[in-house]
Parts: structure tokens; C-alpha cells; sequence
């Protein structure tokens, strides 16, 4: 991978254009398909990714070849910022679910609105998860896995937000564990209580 590192473009978007948009929104469908983003309408996925970009505790991370979108990275200073976003939402979000017949997911937001779904997590867990950055969502496009390719863009938003002591990350399936835990050291933390599979948060400290 190092001898090809000069064939991507690292950068945080602060724009998305129209193409930029359609590959950014493939990605999330098809790769994120478990997240709520996924859900969405595909306005309420442009909304949703424009109020990422312009706001100063939020940042759309994006990996570049020539013109592909090869993968992306959504990243929060704190998790408050990206309730608050949801929250914002919370009508159209409402409504996309009630039409898409997404009823688990309406109640595992009920759970996490309520504040059921962290109960049992202990204050010093929750301080580290409430007051440190987050790795929201993350996606490599299908014909680039498995190249280093992720782990590549890992390391180079770690460079980017350094200032933060440590990261999270909600971990939705067994092979997200195994990346983020077994290649970059990212520890076992907690859960949060979901219907059907429980969310693994892990940690990884920076500095």
C-alpha cells in the first residue's frame, strides 16, 4: 500500500457536489446498510450530510483515486453533536422509518432517546464515550476491500484529530469488531441494549 499511497487524495469535505453525492450515498446504502443513515430518504441522506459539512464539531472525511469516492468517514467531536443533528431531523427521520416499515429501528431510537439503551453503563465509561471524538460511520467501496485500503484511511484521519485523547466507535457486526479490534487496537468498552443485537462500542486511546 505505500508504494500507492500517492494514488489517493485524503481530505475532509467542505462541499459535495452532485457526483459526490451519488457515490457518497451508494456507499452508505450499500455499505452501511444497518445504520440509520441508511434508512433515510435520499434528500434526508443529502440534508443530513450537508449539516455535517458545515458545522465547526463535525467532519465528512473522504479517500479519493482520480475521481472515486473510495471511501468515507463521518467523525464527531462529540456524540451530542450527532444526536443533535437527529434530533433536528427527528419528523423526517419519523416519517422515512414509518413509510420503510423500519419499526425496529424507531424503537431502538426510542430506547436511545430515553437513555434506556446505556443503563447500564457506568459513569466513568460514559464520560469516556460523552466527552471524546467518535467514529460514527466508515465504508470502503465493495472493489477496494481488502486491499489495506481502510486501514490506510484509518491511520490518516488518527493524524487529523491527534488533539483527541480517545476515539469510539459503535461496532454493528462481527467483522467491524475484528477491523477496528485486531488491526488498530481498538478495545471493548461497553454496550448499548438494542432489539435483535446489542451495539459494541469500542475505544481506542490517541495520545
Amino acid at each position: 500500500m505505500k508504494n500507492r499511497n500517492n494514488n489517493f487524495k485524503f481530505f475532509e469535505m467542505k462541499e459535495i457536489k452532485e457526483d459526490e453525492f451519488k457515490q457518497l450515498s451508494n456507499l452508505i446504502l450499500k455499505e452501511n446498510p444497518e445504520a440509520l443513515l441508511a434508512s433515510l430518504s435520499l434528500t434526508n441522506i443529502k440534508i443530513y450530510l450537508q449539516k455535517v459539512i458545515v458545522s465547526d464539531n463535525l467532519s465528512l472525511f473522504v479517500l479519493k483515486k482520480k475521481k472515486t469516492i473510495v471511501a468515507y468517514a463521518i467523525i464527531a467531536k462529540k456524540v451530542s453533536f450527532l444526536i443533535l443533528i437527529f434530533s433536528n431531523m427527528k419528523l423526517k427521520i419519523f416519517f422515512n422509518l414509518i413509510t420503510k416499515f423500519k419499526f425496529i429501528k424507531i424503537f431502538n431510537i426510542m430506547l436511545s432517546y430515553l437513555r434506556l439503551d446505556i443503563i447500564m453503563i457506568t459513569k466513568e465509561k460514559k464520560k469516556i464515550i460523552n466527552t471524546n471524538y467518535n467514529l460514527n460511520l466508515l465504508a470502503v467501496k465493495r472493489n477496494f476491500q481488502s486491499k489495506g485500503i481502510g486501514t490506510y484511511f484509518l491511520k490518516k484521519i488518527f493524524k487529523k484529530i491527534k488533539k483527541s485523547k480517545y476515539i469510539t466507535v459503535e461496532s454493528l457486526d462481527k467483522r467491524a469488531y475484528d477491523f477496528y479490534c485486531k488491526k488498530h487496537k481498538f478495545l471493548f468498552l461497553a454496550e448499548k441494549y438494542r432489539i435483535i443485537n446489542n451495539l459494541k462500542i469500542l475505544v481506542k486511546k490517541l495520545t
